[in-house]
């Protein structure tokens, strides 16, 4: 391996998405409330960060459209800005 290429490795290692601030998804899918907390029953399509809005009784579920949930007392991991991220409505650190 040339020094040109252990140095492109090197920076790439160092530079993950959250190291070089880049947002990265608050919640993996599968996880508990996943389904609730990211919208995945309502329109989530998305272009731009301003298409998606947070919802919910407490503010938790992350669409592109206003939505309403049950209001129950829930325990709520740690989230992130509600954004578009690949054309999805997500919630991102």
């Amino acid at each position: 391996m040339n020094r040109t290429m252990i140095r492109l490795s090197l920076l790439l290692a160092l530079c993950a998405p959250a190291a070089c601030g880049e947002s990265m998804p608050s919640l993996e899918e599968g996880e508990p409330l996943y389904d609730r907390l990211e919208g995945t029953g309502f329109d989530n399509g998305c272009e731009s960060d301003s298409d998606c809005v947070v919802g919910g009784c407490s503010s938790e579920v992350c669409a592109a459209e206003a939505v309403a949930s049950t209001c129950e007392v829930l325990e709520l991991p740690q989230l992130g800005d509600c954004l578009c991220h690949a054309g999805e409505c997500r919630w991102m650190d």
